[in-house]
Formats: structure tokens, C-alpha cells, sequence
């Protein structure tokens, strides 16, 4: 992978290393790698991926599992997900 984003080509070298470490077919590392393309170009450098994101942005074929551990392991990755007990003390407490 070709760019002049070191975060970038660190995360692609991380996903090839777990693609061969983990035996993912060459389609399954393509997947990944274009997923990351697409939230973390142009991101500013140590800028946070929000989890929000990372479900609801990359390619739709691309496992959102591996990305969220390649992310997590440059600490790229913010969880701004409401857990799920909020949301229901929320709704339950509107009513």
C-alpha cells in the first residue's frame, strides 16, 4: 500500500501480519485493507476512529471484528457507543 500516511501504511503493514498469522484469504485482507483506507484517510494524525463509525462506514463485506482489533491496536479506535443498560435505564425512566 502506497501513501504518504505512516498511520495508514502501519495499519495496512498490522493487517497483512494478522491476515498471514490468522490464514485470512487474499479477498478477506483486501476487504480489510480497503475498509481502513476508508476511515483513515484524511483523518488527522491521532485522531480517533468513533466505533459508529467503524460499524457503519467501511465496505459492507469488510469484518468490522478485525478492524475494531487492528484500530485498537494503534489506539485509533474511540467507543462512543451508549452501552446498552443507559439506553434502557433512559427509555425506561422517560416513560
Amino acid at each position: 500500500m502506497e501513501s504518504d500516511d505512516p498511520v495508514l501504511v502501519a495499519a495496512a503493514v498490522y493487517a497483512r501480519e494478522l491476515g498471514a498469522a490468522h490464514d485470512w484469504c487474499g479477498e478477506t485482507t483486501n476487504r480489510c485493507l480497503d475498509a481502513l483506507v476508508t476511515l483513515l484517510a484524511g483523518r488527522p494524525t491521532g485522531d480517533r476512529v468513533p466505533l459508529t463509525e467503524v460499524r457503519t462506514r467501511p465496505h459492507r463485506l469488510a469484518s468490522r471484528r478485525r478492524l475494531v482489533e487492528i484500530l485498537s491496536h494503534f489506539d485509533l479506535l474511540k467507543d462512543d457507543t451508549e452501552p446498552p443498560i443507559r439506553a434502557w435505564i433512559d427509555r425506561v425512566t422517560a416513560e
